[in-house]
């Protein structure tokens, strides 16, 4: 009888422990904040019991961040303003490095440089689902996005 009770408690907590969200994506580390913050300084935060979610606006462009638990990633938009390709490869190589680490940028930028107006890329780095996107009319400096997901 007892250790039937001890069976029940066990697989409670068992259940308990197994209906947490595991965090999927990585922590934001203020090295990567800084790297976004220089697309777009000026942020807005909203929090809910679940998550975190920052709106950031500036000149070259947005950014939106969800934060889960332990401020593990959830999805990062990053959307920038007409500009030349070169300069749109610079400042995605800089505010992706911390999350994506260098061969997950390096494949990003491949994506990158193969865009055409209106183009997509979809590519999936680790665990992150990444969507890589070039859009406008102007044949010189389009609009580009990369919005990652875990």
């Amino acid at each position: 009888m007892v250790r039937g009770l001890f069976v029940w408690a066990a697989l409670a907590l068992g259940c308990a422990k197994a209906s947490k969200p595991v965090p999927e994506g990585q922590a934001l580390t203020p090295g990567a904040a800084n790297s976004l913050r220089a697309i777009a300084p000026d942020c807005r935060i909203t929090r809910t019991p679940d998550d975190e979610r920052r709106d950031c606006r500036g000149r070259r462009g947005t950014v939106t961040i969800t934060l889960g638990a332990q401020d593990r990633l959830r999805t990062i938009e990053i959307r920038l303003v007409s500009m030349p390709l070169f300069q749109a490869r610079g400042f995605f190589v800089s505010a992706l490095t911390g999350v994506l680490g260098a061969r997950g940028v390096e494949v990003v930028v491949e994506r990158l440089d193969k865009l055409v107006t209106a183009g997509r890329a979809d590519v999936t780095i680790d665990k992150a689902r990444v969507a890589i996107t070039a859009t406008g009319t102007s044949r010189v400096a389009l609009e580009y996005s990369v919005a990652l997901e875990w």
